[in-house]
C-alpha cells in the first residue's frame, strides 16, 4: 500500500498546487485591476493558507506593490510561503497529536478482506490490487484494524491518521480513516459494509484525495 500513497500523494500534490497557482494568480489580477479591495485580497489569499499576518508576506506584498518585484516572482514566492506555512502548521498538529494504537482483541470477529476490481487511476489500481485489509467486531461496531496503516504512516510526509470515524444508515454503514498530510490535504479511505443479525460484511473501497474519489474497489472476503 505504501507504493499505492505515494504515487496518490505525487498526483493530488501536482492538483493542489497547479489550483493554489491559479488561484493566486487570479486574485493577484482582480487585486491590480481595482476589482476587489487590499482587505479582501488579504482575506482570500489568508484563505489559500498564506499566513498574511506573517512578516515575510508583509515585506513581499510591499515589494509587489512598490514595483521591486515582479509579479512572476511574487506568486513563486508566494507559493514557498504557502508550502513553509503547512508545513509549520502540520507539525505543531503533528506535536499536539497522541494516537493510541488500536489493538485487535482476543475474542474479537476478526476479518480479512482483499482488494479487488479496482477502477480509477490504472497506476493507482495497480499498487493497491491485492492489498488485504483487516477488520473486527467489538461490542457490536465494525473497527478496522489501525496497524495495516503502520507502514503508510512510515513515510515522513503523512503525519498521521487524523480521524477514524463511523457513519451509520439502517443496515449500511461507512468507516473513514483520513490521514493528514504535510502539505495539508487530507486522503480518505472510506470503507462500506453492512451489519445483518450482528455479523458484518465488507463491501467496497473509495479512496479520495481532498474530497474527490480517486478510486474505487471491492473488498472480498480473503
Amino acid at each position: 500500500m505504501l507504493k499505492f500513497i505515494k504515487i496518490l500523494i505525487f498526483s493530488l500534490l501536482i492538483y493542489t498546487n497547479a489550483l493554489a497557482n491559479s488561484d493566486i494568480s487570479k486574485l493577484n489580477s482582480l487585486y491590480l485591476n481595482g476589482v476587489i479591495d487590499k482587505d479582501t485580497y488579504f482575506k482570500s489569499i489568508n484563505g489559500l493558507g498564506i499566513d498574511t499576518s506573517n512578516e515575510i508576506f508583509q515585506n513581499l506584498f510591499d515589494l509587489f506593490s512598490n514595483s521591486v518585484l515582479d509579479i512572476s516572482s511574487y506568486e513563486n514566492s508566494l507559493q514557498n510561503l504557502k508550502t513553509v506555512s503547512n508545513t509549520n502548521y502540520s507539525k505543531k498538529i503533528s506535536e499536539k497529536s497522541n494516537e493510541v494504537s488500536q489493538i485487535i482483541s482476543s475474542n474479537s470477529d476478526l476479518q480479512e478482506y482483499v482488494i479487488k476490481n479496482c477502477k480509477g487511476d490504472s497506476e493507482l489500481c495497480k499498487d493497491l490490487s491485492e492489498e488485504k485489509v483487516h477488520f473486527e467486531l467489538i461490542d457490536n461496531k465494525v473497527n478496522v484494524v489501525k496497524s495495516d496503516f503502520d507502514e503508510v504512516l512510515n513515510d515522513p510526509d503523512l503525519l498521521k491518521i487524523t480521524q477514524i470515524k463511523t457513519f451509520v444508515k439502517n443496515d449500511d454503514f461507512d468507516i473513514i480513516v483520513s490521514i493528514l498530510h504535510v502539505s495539508g490535504f487530507i486522503i480518505d479511505f472510506v470503507f462500506g459494509g453492512v451489519m445483518e443479525n450482528s455479523q458484518f460484511k465488507m463491501v467496497d473501497l473509495s479512496v479520495r484525495g481532498n474530497g474527490s474519489e480517486v478510486i474505487s474497489a471491492k473488498l472480498e472476503l480473503n
